[in-house]
């Protein structure tokens, strides 16, 4: 289980941080304000870059392509391991309360919730999250196509590449 609450004390924080929004979808290179996260591609709109989203934030297990809330977000997920031997599957469900008054008619406003399946390909360094079925206010906000909505983890930390090297160097 997890849970997200943030608030904006600045109403103008759209545009005062040029993107500064809750991100619905998780956290990609845009929304990633602390620099928290690696990124192939920071700020990447297309293309296999442009698919990375870390866990975070709303995490509603599709990607949304920069949605947000201007204001305020509350959300929780709930996820559960699927018993299968050779595969490391996990179903989630997210619900989330996304505030914006200065942009409504461009962000995230009202509740929204969403089922997905994540697939731990490298378990903790490289996972898929599979949309299953979402509220109307998610599916209008995805781009057209199922694969537009697939968002991928890259956990480059979770590789402890400073381990490697070490490692590498023999030491």
């Amino acid at each position: 289980m997890k849970a997200f609450a943030g608030y904006q004390a600045n109403n103008d924080a759209l545009n005062a941080f040029q993107n500064g929004a809750f991100g619905l979808s998780g956290i990609s290179g845009t929304y990633d304000y602390a620099f928290d996260n690696l990124y192939f591609g920071r700020g990447a709109n297309t293309g296999f870059a442009a698919e990375q989203v870390a866990n975070g934030m709303g995490n509603l297990g599709v990607n949304l392509r920069n949605v947000g809330a201007t204001k305020r977000l509350l959300s929780t997920t709930v996820g559960i391991q699927l018993p299968i031997e050779k595969f490391n599957i996990s179903l989630q469900g997210t619900i989330l309360d996304a505030w914006s008054p200065q942009c409504p008619q461009i962000n995230a406003e009202g509740v929204y919730w969403n089922t997905s399946a994540v697939v731990q390909i490298i378990p903790n360094v490289w996972s898929l999250t599979l949309p299953i079925y979402g509220s109307t206010k998610v599916q209008a906000a995805q781009l057209p196509g199922y694969f537009n909505g697939v968002m991928m983890n890259i956990n480059l930390v979770g590789l402890e590449p400073f381990a490697l090297i070490r490692s590498i160097a023999g030491k």
